[in-house]
């Protein structure tokens, strides 16, 4: 047989390669060049020192098997699982892909967030007005203030006085590529488990893992695998399947998506095409205490503490201070913690760390800290345990210091305790869950306070929910407490409950029903209670929710413990809203926590807006919706109902995904525009229709149509008086529309005589 040059199809351990192939068929033997058996994804010992137009003949590899077809002109390979050198095919959890950017969509705006309370009783009166105030999209970053303005008057001889507090206020810029934010103002410090935060005016710039929500910081467990022949792979966590995927022959990896907190098992299914199965068990353990190898999470502050957080008035600037703290990722199974500080003589600086024992035996956490201020020296040592599953719990840790440590925080909060122990233990037993805790803290003044704490809460099912807590001081005080709750839903989102609270002083039983406010839309609210013994009284109260915000009016009366025993009766009113200046206009709406979006339906009224599929209101008579409750950073799926449109409504998107930056609005507009939708029946000179599939042509704008059926020609906004020309055909004759047409609306105009 004389040599033969082939191009083949090829299939490698039963998986189609794709494309042709050159061989050359030599003396009934098939040889291929090496740049060829690569090109297929194929390794062998010692063909990294073969140039790709060396010859092989196949028969003479090692191992391999193969099947020549003379009459399909195609080829079979089986080659063990370590002859196909291709990179690993990745299965599993993948990162999601970045959220879109909606630069172009943040609008510049001002808004006011308030909530006003008052109360008035036994003719002592006051009044709050709790403000802030937020400025964006003019410039980068974004602008917040916030204060507290109060009156007090305590009689009849008083006439009030008012007094302002000046809460926060800072500018921030967040830049979510490289997940950074940048505050200048008032600001809180970073704290670890081992340190405390600081309340400071300055500069603070941080890691911000919330400006990319869906991106995993805790490190993901992966599992190595080979598969021969074509093979389905799934993953299951905890019995329940995560990801399934196809995989070609070869290596791959599966990597289990962050979807626990704790202990976990993990198994990998992989069944070929023969249907054969093997299963694969590996076990798991998460925590939010690791990161992923490389991964850091750290922050810079430079500035001046603040002396009070509250309502009273502060001299704000006090010491200078710059820190510093650091979360690295060692490995998937190690993290360093760093973090200094000082100013005003005084400095502090410590090391931490946190592992995973085995492959799932708990995080084991320990710290280290040393302070010196003047001539003093002090030092901290921490040391603490987790372990987590489904069904149990365990945490404990302590803190023990030397009397002469100190941090910042001192300068205004007073001194640490020398020695902090906590335990905590969880269990869960079916649908009840069990707890128990024990926490130790020791006084400058070498007096201890122990608690012992036990808790149970079980979900009843159409019973409601029950708990019981039981807390006893050890020691000197034998102090003993103990609450015992019931809530049961009823009909029409009624919902009732129960209590008993036993203390020190006296024990007291409350009960009640109420109606809380609609989670989205408008809607009334109320709540009425009673109770008996310490402290007995009761409360009414009438809520009401709208998209402009909310209110509530109470009365509650009580008994007073002391002295002598007189009841007291109080009446309060509170208001909860925001005001927003955005694209020229003012809009009243409820407040806005975080981000939120105005959707703009260009003009046109009554368009239900959705928002994760949650009905939230339609547009106003501007064709406008305030949605107050985004989730910044992250998508949000607002949606809006055609159905619920007219026909002469032509709408070009339906849904868009929102994804506002933190504490701004974005404008959402839907294109939509009302439309005249007219129809004629065009007839001849004669009288009989103009037949169907005629072209038609409308002067001056120069439109087209064609005929249909019973000479029906169906109209879009077309300019009133246009001219109907008929082209094409033996039939020429035009016809012309009215002058006076409706600006839109579906409308059926009737005959047409074409002239």
């Amino acid at each position: 047989m004389p040599d033969q040059e082939l191009f083949l199809e090829v299939e490698l351990n039963r998986q189609a390669s794709g494309g042709l192939h050159r061989f050359e068929l030599r003396a009934g033997r098939l040889w291929a060049s090496a740049g060829t058996l690569r090109a297929l994804g194929l390794q062998w010992p010692g063909q990294e020192l073969l140039p790709d137009e060396q010859q092989l003949a196949l028969n003479s590899l090692p191992l391999m098997q193969l099947e020549f077809d003379m009459a399909q002109q195609r080829l079979r390979l089986m080659v063990p699982v370590e002859f196909l050198g291709s990179e690993p095919t990745l299965l599993g959890y993948r990162p999601p892909a970045p959220a879109p950017d909606m630069a172009a969509e943040q609008a510049p705006g001002l808004l006011l967030n308030y909530e006003m309370y008052g109360q008035s009783e036994r003719g002592r009166h006051s009044a709050a007005l709790w403000n802030e105030l937020r400025l964006f999209g003019l410039g980068p970053g974004i602008w917040r203030s916030s204060q507290v303005l109060q009156w007090r008057k305590s009689g009849l001889g008083d006439g009030g006085r008012w007094q302002s507090t000046r809460l926060d206020s800072s500018w921030q810029l967040d830049l979510p590529e490289t997940m950074l934010s940048l505050s200048v103002g008032d600001n809180y410090s970073t704290a670890l488990d081992w340190t405390r935060s600081l309340r400071f005016q300055g500069i603070r710039l941080a890691r911000n893992f919330q400006l990319q929500p869906y991106r995993a910081t805790v490190p993901l467990a992966r599992y190595a695998g080979e598969a021969a022949l074509p093979s389905v792979v799934d993953l299951y966590i905890n019995g329940i399947r995560e990801a399934q995927s196809e995989v070609r022959p070869g290596r791959f990896q599966v990597q289990a998506a962050p979807v626990l907190n704790g202990a976990g098992q993990a198994q990998v299914v992989v069944t070929d095409i023969t249907g054969q199965s093997r299963v694969l068990e590996f076990p798991l353990y998460s925590s939010t205490r690791l990161l992923q190898a490389g991964l850091s999470d750290w922050s810079l502050e430079l500035g001046r503490l603040r002396k009070v957080s509250g309502l009273e008035t502060e001299s704000s600037a006090q010491a200078g201070f710059a820190a510093g703290t650091l979360r690295y990722g060692l490995s998937r199974r190690q993290v360093l913690e760093l973090h200094a500080q000082a100013g005003a003589g005084l400095w502090m600086a410590g090391l931490g760390g946190a592992w995973l024992l085995g492959q799932q035996a708990g995080v084991l956490t320990g710290s280290a800290a040393l302070s010196r201020e003047g001539g003093l020296r002090g030092g901290q040592r921490g040391l603490g345990y987790e372990w987590q599953s489904g069904a149990f719990s365990l945490k404990a840790a302590t803190l023990r210091r030397d009397p002469q440590f100190r941090d910042m925080a001192a300068l205004n909060a007073g001194a640490l305790p020398p020695r902090t122990d906590q335990i905590f233990l969880g269990w869960a037993l079916g649908a009840a869950q069990f707890g128990a805790s024990f926490v130790r803290q020791d006084s400058g003044n070498n007096q201890h306070s122990r608690f012992l704490g036990l808790s149970w809460s079980q979900s009843l099912g159409a019973y409601g929910f029950a708990n019981l807590s039981l807390n006893r001081e050890l020691g000197a005080g034998h102090g003993f407490s103990s609450y015992l709750y019931w809530s049961l839903p009823l009909e029409r989102l009624l919902h009732g409950w129960f209590s008993h609270e036993h203390q020190a002083r006296g024990d007291g039983v409350r009960a009640g029903l109420m109606r809380p406010l609609p989670a989205d839309g408008p809607g009334w609210g109320w709540r009425l209670q009673a109770g008996a013994g310490e402290n007995a009284g009761g409360n009414a109260e009438l809520s009401r929710s709208t998209p402009y915000g909310q209110w509530r009016l109470g009365l509650e009366r009580y008994r007073s413990t002391a002295g002598e025993q007189q009841a007291a009766s109080t009446v309060y009113a509170d208001a909860v809203g925001a005001l927003l200046l955005m694209q020229g206009q003012l809009f009243p709406m409820r407040r806005a926590h975080d981000a939120f979006a105005l959707v703009s339906t260009e003009g046109i009224a009554d368009v239900p807006v959705l928002l994760e599929n949650r009905p939230m209101g339609k547009t106003d008579a501007r064709g406008l919706l305030l949605l107050p409750q985004l989730n910044a950073w992250q998508r949000n799926l607002v949606a809006i109902d055609p159905l619920a449109l007219g026909a002469e409504i032509s709408v070009q998107d339906v849904e868009r995904q929102a994804v506002p930056a933190g504490g701004r609005g974005v404008l959402l507009r839907f294109g939509m525009k009302k439309s005249l939708n007219l129809l004629i029946a065009l007839q001849g000179p004669q009288g009989d229709w103009v037949p169907a599939g005629t072209a038609l042509r409308l002067q001056p704008r120069g439109g087209k149509a064609i005929v249909g059926y019973e000479g029906q020609v169906f109209l879009l906004d077309p300019e009133p008086g246009s001219l109907i020309v008929v082209e094409g055909g033996s039939l020429a004759c035009s016809a012309r529309l009215p002058t006076r047409l409706p600006a839109s609306g579906h409308i059926q105009l009737g005959v047409l005589r074409c002239e």
